[in-house]
């Protein structure tokens, strides 16, 4: 097999090879998919300017010929047509140590338009799921979609959108990833960049100023800036604060999950708050109606078992777990009823500990990542949010949308917009156990209805991808 990136047609049509050393500077049009940065997932095949997906020989590749791609009009590679006459799958090898390249076979469009979501990684949480799903909405509008990472890593690994292109930047921090950022930038010059977090905010900021402004930079706030700012010591104190008011000025537009984390946003980073747009998560979709659907194996949902209680997030200080615990604590004297956490995170230990000592070890489970919690949320008798703080808590618009009945402490932020003040499920006060213990009590009293998901349509995939390509300015040319 060619452990090469890219092959030409000589002028008698026979299909050649020739090295390219990624780490060298390519011609115009050369394919260079390195340094530092790897495509971890298959894709479709791309056909670049002036060059050809070279095919790997298989029992069932075809001998017809390679079709050529097209080109934008100022001459950048960006384009994908299917290759005709070739069967099978293609891939395109580069020989970089760690590089690893799979391009099968064409099947989703990849056209001049693309937009790059940047990311810590693929683990488990709000903002990575909500990345995901951005990215699906934004594949379904024939807009290609590379999902750059620091590390290609986490429980999401496995359940990519189908379509999307992975780059590993292989960073082990932020400021690591600078360097394979700004190459990343020169090389893909993608129409739009999208970032999450405050911290990587900063960050591609400097690699988009670097590399000539190319293209459009969106800056997404899915939490608090001043609650992340309050958790940095030593110099991250001084210099982060000072970074965000800086930088979020020259990007091309900043968006936050909600009103109260636009308001924040513009506090921390010394914004007009007109110049922080909100556009809500893009949470419910069709494929989240079809999954919660699906069967739950795990045995506390058998018909006949005492009503389930469910949480779901990172096990983390500020989902307060240790509350709910205490408070459900309180409702199990009552009556049988058991408490199931789904997540993982560095609290598990202190969790268990808090479980076994109350004497809990029967009741409360801490069943870790689940591939799909959405049939959780369907059959469980509530889900409850214990969070000390919050943006727009993903994971209560997904309850509402599954028809679960909700309890939510009214931390900041998020939880009160969702549920418009207590109309579609109780608010409890921060850390008060008692509250939070007589609250669930009465939901588990009250039969289940199911309108909550009326309020979840509010934040539908399409809905978040129109408000992004709208703060994009470009609806008309990507949608």
């Amino acid at each position: 097999m060619p452990s090469h990136s890219s092959a030409r047609a000589s002028k008698g049509g026979r299909v050649t090879s020739r090295a390219v050393c990624p780490h060298l500077p390519a011609r115009r049009g050369d394919l260079c998919l390195c340094p530092a940065v790897s495509v971890m997932r298959p894709v479709p095949c791309l056909l670049l300017r002036g060059l050809y997906a070279y095919p790997v020989a298989g029992p069932e590749m075809g001998g017809g010929g390679l079709g050529k791609s097209r080109e934008s009009d100022d001459g950048d590679a960006r384009g994908s047509v299917p290759a005709t006459g070739v069967g099978g799958s293609h891939a395109l090898r580069c020989s970089c140590p760690g590089a690893q390249v799979s391009l099968q076979a064409p099947g989703t469009r990849l056209d001049a338009v693309k937009i790059s979501l940047l990311m810590k990684s693929f683990a488990g949480g709000g903002v990575t799921r909500v990345m995901l799903s951005l990215a699906e909405g934004l594949l379904s509008r024939g807009i290609a979609v590379d999902l750059l990472v620091l590390r290609a890593s986490g429980e999401f690994l496995l359940q990519l959108p189908k379509g999307a292109r992975v780059v590993d930047l292989h960073a082990a921090s932020t400021l690591a990833a600078l360097l394979p950022l700004i190459r990343y930038l020169r090389r893909e010059r993608p129409a739009a960049l999208l970032s999450a977090t405050t911290r990587i905010n900063c960050a591609v900021v400097w690699a988009w100023l670097l590399t000539g402004r190319h293209g459009q930079l969106v800056l997404s706030e899915h939490t608090t800036p001043s609650h992340f700012l309050r958790t940095q010591r030593g110099i991250s104190a001084r210099l982060v604060p000072r970074l965000m008011r800086w930088s979020y000025h020259h990007a091309s537009a900043v968006v936050a999950v909600s009103r109260q984390v636009a308001e924040d946003v513009a506090a921390c980073a010394a914004l007009d708050p007109s110049q922080v747009r909100v556009v809500n998560n893009p949470v419910v979709s069709e494929q989240l109606y079809a999954q919660s659907k699906a069967p739950v194996q795990h045995p506390w949902f058998e018909p006949g078992a005492p009503a389930v209680i469910l949480a779901v997030g990172r096990l983390s200080v500020e989902k307060d777990f240790p509350v709910l615990i205490r408070a459900f604590a309180r409702v199990r004297k009552q009556r049988d009823a058991r408490l199931l956490i789904l997540g993982e995170g560095a609290e598990r230990a202190a969790l268990q500990a808090d479980i076994d000592r109350l004497g809990l070890a029967g009741d409360v489970q801490l069943a870790g990542f689940v591939d799909n919690p959405y049939a959780y949320m369907r059959a469980a008798a509530m889900v409850v949010l214990s969070s000390r703080t919050e943006a727009m808590p993903t994971v209560l618009i997904e309850a509402l949308a599954c028809g679960a009945t909700v309890v939510a402490t009214d931390c900041p932020h998020g939880p009160a917009e969702i549920l418009e003040g207590g109309r579609w499920g109780r608010l409890v006060p921060v850390g008060d156990v008692e509250a939070m213990a007589s609250a669930i009590e009465a939901a588990l009293s009250t039969p289940r209805d199911g309108r909550g998901r009326e309020r979840a349509a509010h934040f539908s995939r399409q809905a978040a991808v129109t408000g992004y390509l709208g703060v994009l300015g470009k609806s008309s040319e990507l949608s």
